[in-house]
């Protein structure tokens, strides 16, 4: 599975701006493996991609102010070889599923 999707700004440009948890909690449902992700700041040229191992990466360029008003998201994920049924997804801070850092900092942030 292939997503490349905005993330911030791309104002009228797409239905939806996606966020990093719709990847992590899709894959965490449904055991997608995440073979790659990245952020890409559409600022510069040529856009910068940086690499989103975790939530972690995400959340600390948010904290440091580094993301760009610009921006998108690119994703491939690997489905499991099993015929297990579609899981739809939840956010993670709802389901209580983030550790206490990231859960600080969810309610630090704006939205």
């Amino acid at each position: 599975m292939i997503h490349a999707m905005p993330n911030q700004g791309s104002y009228d440009h797409g239905f939806y701006n996606y966020h990093p948890t719709f990847v992590f909690d899709l894959s965490q449902a449904n055991r997608y493996q995440i073979v790659s992700f990245v952020y890409g700041d559409g600022t510069t040229t040529p856009a910068t991609l940086t690499p989103l191992p975790d939530r972690a990466q995400y959340v600390k360029m948010a904290l440091e102010g580094k993301l760009s008003n610009y921006s998108g998201l690119m994703a491939v994920l690997r489905r499991p070889n099993d015929d297990a049924p579609f899981a739809v997804p939840r956010q993670g801070y709802y389901d209580s599923q983030l550790p206490p850092e990231l859960m600080a900092a969810w309610k630090e942030l704006p939205r």
